[in-house]
């Protein structure tokens, strides 16, 4: 029986490499349109409601990989990440570890993690919102502040 090659990209690459394309693209830009925004409450905004989205978005597709296939290759390839930041921050506490994650890392590091310090807890979607509000009020206050100093 000949033995059929295995494809060396699927469409499910494909599919996981498209959606972070547009999400990386599409935070990128409303981090620095919100930055150079003059108005403080759109510079908060912004980023604070795309930010929540995003990480009850992923979370909530990370909790039903079955249906949604193209995230298990998602989070396979950012595993490895994730790993060396639980080790680095876990001493702090879960919460912290959720803030601080969601600092370095963004929605998808921070729904990877509260999916994983929060297995079963009926308030991951809190804790992920939380985290990332107050994950972004550091992010922007700090950004506004170094622009503001160096302009």
């Amino acid at each position: 029986m000949p033995k059929t090659k295995a494809k060396l990209i699927k469409s499910i690459h494909i599919k996981t490499t498209v959606i972070l394309i547009v999400y990386l693209s599409l935070s990128h830009f409303i981090l620095i349109s919100s930055l150079a925004n003059k108005n403080i409450f759109i510079s908060f905004l912004l980023p604070l409601l795309f930010g929540g989205l995003s990480s009850v978005t992923f979370l909530y597709l990370f909790s039903h990989e079955d249906f949604f296939h193209f995230i298990k290759n998602l989070e396979e390839k950012e595993k490895k990440n994730e790993e060396k930041y639980l080790k680095k921050f876990k001493h702090f506490g879960k919460i912290l570890t959720c803030i601080l994650i969601s600092l370095i890392g963004g929605p998808i590091f921070l729904a990877l993690t509260t999916r994983f310090l929060f297995p079963k807890s009926h308030h991951r979607y809190r804790i992920v919102l939380i985290s990332n509000t107050i994950a972004t009020i550091i992010l922007i206050a700090s950004a506004k502040s170094f622009l503001r100093m160096i302009l």
